[in-house]
């Protein structure tokens, strides 16, 4: 936190590159904006996604080294990981929005490396439509193929 005040205090003239790691920011992030603006529900899942899978593989870098190719490169290994889309969009939301809050309040970073990353396509299961016996047999019936 006193580096974080350190920082802060820097406003105006040159600023020194901040120094701070991104699983530092993202307790920042996550007591100064999820446990004040989300459900309790968002708050579980949001601890969840981001000690399981944000933090062991972006939790070390400095913020200031997190480049949009790092996060896309992430969200789309999640995705080969067979992570759903919904979860991977859960990621990328936790990721693109505690990196915007080092731009705003905490001026920290200049502008959000994340605003740039796309989710990746994923195929919509496609709903299978039963079709009853008596179905069956009227369009059979009504194709000339089968005769009762």
């Amino acid at each position: 936190m006193a580096l974080l005040e350190a920082e802060i205090l820097n406003k105006g003239g040159y600023k020194e590159k901040s120094k701070m790691q991104f699983n530092e920011l993202l307790n920042i992030w996550f007591k100064e904006h999820v446990e004040l603006n989300c459900s309790k529900n968002t708050q579980r899942l949001y601890g969840l996604e981001i000690k399981n899978h944000i933090e062991p593989s972006l939790g070390n870098y400095p913020i200031t080294d997190i480049t949009t190719r790092i996060i896309q490169d992430f969200l789309n290994n999640k995705k080969i990981e067979g992570c759903g889309k919904q979860a991977v969009g859960i990621f990328k939301n936790i990721i693109i929005t505690s990196l915007s809050y080092t731009v705003f309040p905490l001026e920290l970073l200049e502008n959000n490396p994340g605003q740039y990353v796309k989710m990746s396509s994923f195929d919509e299961k496609k709903k299978t439509k039963t079709i009853s016996v008596k179905n069956i047999k009227l369009y059979l019936m009504n194709q000339n193929v089968y005769q009762f």
